[in-house]
């Protein structure tokens, strides 16, 4: 009986201290990427194609 009540005082500390001890930690650095979507016809395309005039890229979508 008296172990619980020692158990049940500790967790209760644990609850009401833990929230306190996670504010002070420092923030963490966010890990992330990004990523850039280009168009095919977009000039930084490995796919663009230079030489096509205006018409026979849009024949080509055909």
């Amino acid at each position: 009986m008296g172990m619980t009540i020692i158990f049940q005082a500790l967790v209760s500390l644990l609850v009401l201290a833990l929230p306190q001890l996670l504010l002070q930690l420092p923030p963490i650095a966010a890990k992330s990427f990004s990523l850039e979507l280009i168009h095919r016809d977009s000039k930084e395309s490995l796919f663009y194609r230079g030489n096509l005039t205006f018409r026979k890229r849009i024949e080509s979508y055909a």
